[in-house]
């Protein structure tokens, strides 16, 4: 079909494969928010024991005084400290090995989640379980306080829950992205769909330390209230404007669906199953055990990060709660241009024929690397040099970041874009591990976060990051797995079909 430069330019802002990735980025937001507030919200939670109850030898008080840059019992500022009082801020004495269970308990529900969520998303498509992952999320915010109040193994259960709800939302996202991004734009709707992994921790840290101290109901509750909030809103809005594909979108343009038609991708509209033959084939593919082997190895550092960012910068630094917030949430406010950037320059460099497995390899070993070595570098900074050290954190951030947008974490709508989801779930059962085991293991490391301590976190990071960029440089791929369109025949364009 031969098509007049405009429609084959198809403009991208005012197009519904535009809204729709925004609608998705904003439920990214949702998730995110979820997952990274209680490792906030614990700093303003959790009354630290005092040193003398730490029972580890008689020399812990020196331990920690001279590798911290103030004793980790400091609970921050005298007039922080006042107001966490008389709002009864603080009202838990939790142990570290506790609030590392609390943490990986998202994950329990996570792992249990991401593959039967990725095939059912797969079967019936990502919409309805998108909206069903934050309606999910939003009414378990509401319940988080009452249940940490009741009883830990309650508030276990709700973080639990709200772990399989994100499992089902992540799979939506990919199987939408296969479904809205053309050939020609993928990487760029990619790029703005991604903006939500930063923009949700951006969000949390700043949010969870402000009403910490100034928010209503008691200060800590009313992050999980105002969250809830926003996800109710956002469930309402989606529930008309979001669709499974362009040929289900009741007001998409004539224009648009040229569009597709163009440059779209094969894809079935209804759903795939996932046959049996298929999943051998799987079993017996390179790249997707490469995917796959990436996605364990390289994220053990991204959540000892993620998860832990609030907590290294009071150990060792000593940030007060209102400091905390603010230098945690820092790095991650580099990591939204730089995840347009990254998709820019991805699409660039592919008009340029370059192919795009190695366009990944190089974003995927670039981004490992400068992640895993940044935190072994930001260690060992002195105390008179700790806000150069937490802004030094961005490197982090933007390893990271250049990883997922660039490097492997959207290879599954390369390899199977009719099983995007599917395989999605696959990957994300590994990462999902490593959400699970990385609190425990940190928890384990670092028992009063001293220095030293931390840095045996962040050594094991590295050499995992390491690891994961030579597993994807050796047999990580970006290219259709040949066999995809003998097990997906029944596929269509994305297009309506009474458009000519």
């Amino acid at each position: 079909m031969t098509l007049s430069g405009r429609e084959n330019k198809g403009p991208l802002f005012k197009s519904w494969r535009f809204w729709t990735t925004i609608l998705a980025m904003l439920a990214t937001v949702q998730l995110m928010m979820a997952r990274m507030s209680l490792s906030m919200t614990l700093v303003c939670m959790v009354e630290l024991p005092p040193p003398s109850s730490l029972a580890y030898g008689t020399n812990i008080t020196d331990k920690l005084t001279h590798h911290t840059c103030r004793p980790p019992h400091s609970q921050g500022t005298g007039e922080e400290t006042l107001v966490l009082t008389q709002r009864r801020s603080r009202d838990f004495t939790w142990s570290k090995t506790l609030q590392g269970h609390l943490l990986s308990s998202y994950f329990y529900g996570y792992i249990f989640g991401i593959l039967p969520g990725g095939l059912a998303v797969d079967r019936w498509g990502g919409r309805l379980f998108m909206l069903l992952s934050v309606a999910t999320i939003a009414a378990t915010n509401f319940l988080l306080p009452s249940a940490a109040y009741t009883h830990h193994a309650v508030l276990y259960a709700v973080r639990v829950l709200q772990g399989f709800a994100e499992a089902m939302g992540l799979n939506a996202h990919q199987f939408l992205l296969a479904r809205w991004g053309s050939r020609r734009d993928l990487s760029m709707l990619t790029s703005i769909s991604y903006i939500g992994f930063p923009l949700g921790v951006m969000v949390a840290h700043p949010l969870v330390s402000s009403l910490c101290l100034h928010g209503p109901w008691g200060g800590w509750p009313s992050v999980f209230y105002l969250m809830g909030a926003a996800g109710g809103l956002w469930t309402i809005v989606s529930a008309f404007l979001l669709h499974n594909s362009p040929a289900a979108h009741p007001l998409i343009s004539k224009e648009e669906i040229k569009y597709f038609q163009h440059h779209g991708t094969k894809i079935n509209i209804s759903g795939t199953s996932f046959k049996k033959s298929a999943w051998l084939k799987l079993a017996r593919s390179g790249p997707v055990w490469a995917l796959m082997g990436t996605s364990a190895l390289g994220t053990f550092g991204y959540f000892a990060f993620t998860l832990h960012q609030p907590l290294f910068l009071r150990d060792v630094f000593g940030f007060s709660i209102k400091e905390n917030g603010i230098m945690s949430s820092l790095p991650w406010s580099l990591e939204v241009p730089v995840s347009v950037a990254t998709g820019v320059v991805v699409d660039m460099l592919r008009r340029r024929a370059m192919p795009l497995t190695t366009i990944k390899r190089v974003f995927n070993t670039a981004g490992f690397l400068l992640a895993g070595l940044t935190p072994l570098v930001v260690v060992e900074i002195g105390c008179e040099w700790r806000w150069a050290a937490a802004a030094f954190l961005l490197v982090v951030v933007v390893g990271n970041c250049t990883a997922f947008v660039g490097g492997y974490y959207y290879t599954p709508v390369d390899l199977a874009p009719p099983w995007a989801a599917t395989l999605a779930g696959l990957s994300s059962t590994f990462i999902g591990l490593n959400g699970l085991v990385a609190p425990i293991a940190v928890a384990y490391l670092t028992p009063t976060g001293s220095r030293e301590e931390w840095r045996q976190v962040f050594w094991v990071s590295g050499v995992l990051y390491l690891a994961g960029a030579i597993v994807f440089v050796i047999w990580g791929s970006a290219e259709p797995l040949p066999w995809i369109n003998k097990y997906a025949p029944n596929t269509e364009e994305a297009a309506r079909p009474d458009v000519q």
